[in-house]
């Protein structure tokens, strides 16, 4: 699973979490058990002296707040409670449930915020350490390449073969092609530079091998694009690894015209 999709599983476990707290056992069972307890307490027979007192202090017939229903009684049984400090509001205790969600929801979330945040500087510094290796990789690679295209222009000597620098250095390329490939597996530019690289006859073991009536000018310049294109492609991938933060459409859209690989005739 890559980045988003951990960074979504950790967003959606939260937000089910908060929603059960906030829409389930969060919400109390409303003031049903506070206004029962109060009718209880003042129609017990130990309160029913003090609530005809307290109906006769608010100008209430004492029969009238002795019902237990009807506006009467409920304004002299909330003197009452409220003169014995009876919560008129009682609070429903919390269930366990919600008790252990109400510890743990700050515990995960700062848990969710450290790995988000170490699994990206994570991310960055992997991509950067990739873009770097890419960068030099293929650096080193046009470098051996373009040694390799001064022999062209020596006395000829026949075959001439090609130097093992250059193609181990094409290798390493190769190499950090296909690790970035397989680490982005969203990307496909760098597999299709890849397959590029190791395909193209001006940038291998062939290299040396001219055609009948081929120039070593014609084929310096028909190499150049070759290494121009691939080069191209590189450095935008180059790019896209030291900008970690963007979608980088490009590295996941179809080939580009300039892409072609160019042929030695």
């Amino acid at each position: 699973m890559g980045f988003a999709g951990r960074l979504a599983a950790v967003v959606v476990v939260a937000g089910a979490a908060a929603l059960w707290y906030f829409t389930g056992s969060g919400v109390s069972a409303g003031t049903a058990p506070a206004d029962d307890a109060a009718k209880v307490y003042c129609l017990s027979a130990d309160q029913r002296a003090r609530l005809s007192d307290a109906a006769t202090a608010l100008g209430i017939s004492p029969a009238a707040a002795s019902t237990g229903q009807g506006p009467d009684f409920t304004r002299a049984c909330d003197a009452l409670t409220a003169a014995a400090r009876i919560p008129q509001q009682q609070a429903v205790p919390s269930s366990p449930a919600k008790t252990a969600l109400t510890a743990l929801i700050p515990l995960v979330a700062g848990a969710a915020l450290t790995w988000v945040t170490g699994f990206w500087r994570d991310e960055r510094t992997q991509s950067r350490l990739l873009a770097d290796a890419l960068r030099e990789a293929s650096r080193n690679f046009r470098k051996t390449v373009r040694a390799e295209q001064r022999k062209w222009f020596g006395p000829p000597s026949g075959r001439r073969p090609v130097d093992v620098e250059m193609l181990a250095a094409r290798d390493e390329l190769a190499g950090q092609l296909r690790k970035i490939a397989i680490l982005r597996a969203g990307w496909r530019m760098p597999g299709r530079l890849k397959d590029r690289l190791m395909d193209e006859p001006l940038l291998g073991e062939e290299m040396n091998t001219f055609a009948p009536g081929d120039t070593p000018e014609a084929r310096a310049e028909k190499q150049e694009r070759a290494l121009k294109g691939l080069s191209a492609g590189i450095d935008d991938v180059v790019g896209a690894l030291e900008q970690p933060w963007r979608w980088h459409r490009a590295m996941r859209g179809t080939t580009r015209p300039s892409e072609a690989k160019v042929s030695t005739q």
